[in-house]
């Protein structure tokens, strides 16, 4: 019963943050657009388009991991939590995380270097936190996945001696 009510929660927080994530992927370029304008007087230039594309390009690996751990959680919650998807979603999930740390490093990069964007500590920062952040959860995940294969194996063993 608590397990159930700790998945159903867990089920939750994800949705919620898959919704939060699609407001804030839908208020981009109007925010983006705002913010040029009216905070740094920025009017003549494309940037605002270009800097709201690339947040969507380094969106996609980040909402398509949002949806596989959905699926994670909806597996662990109904009866099958020990099904062979859960392995291959951490594998995805640990994909999608090193895919996100090369597209963010490189839509940072490609911005710095054709807009002369250079803020030092305003693009150093994000860049080493990105970084080890996406390297962790795809390392982590990655570990999580052999292992939970290791456990459905070990389980499969035990159900066939009984």
């Amino acid at each position: 019963m608590k397990n159930n009510t700790i998945a159903k929660v867990l089920h939750l927080v994800v949705v919620l943050g898959i919704a939060l994530t699609l407001l804030a992927l839908a208020a981009t370029p109007l925010v983006m657009t705002a913010y040029f304008k009216s905070g740094l007087g920025i009017t003549r230039t494309n940037l605002d388009t270009i800097i709201s594309a690339a947040i969507y390009i380094c969106a996609i690996p980040y909402v398509l991991a949002l949806f596989e751990l959905k699926k994670v959680c909806k597996l662990i919650a109904s009866s099958s939590a020990f099904s062979r998807n859960i392995p291959m979603s951490l594998k995805r999930i640990s994909i999608y995380a090193a895919s996100e740390v090369v597209l963010f490093n490189m839509a940072t990069l490609i911005l710095c270097y054709t807009y002369d964007m250079y803020l030092y500590a305003l693009t150093v920062l994000p860049l080493i936190i990105i970084s080890m952040v996406g390297a962790s959860i795809a390392l982590l995940s990655f570990v999580f996945s052999s292992l939970y294969e290791q456990v459905i194996e070990m389980k499969e063993d035990h159900d066939q001696t009984i």
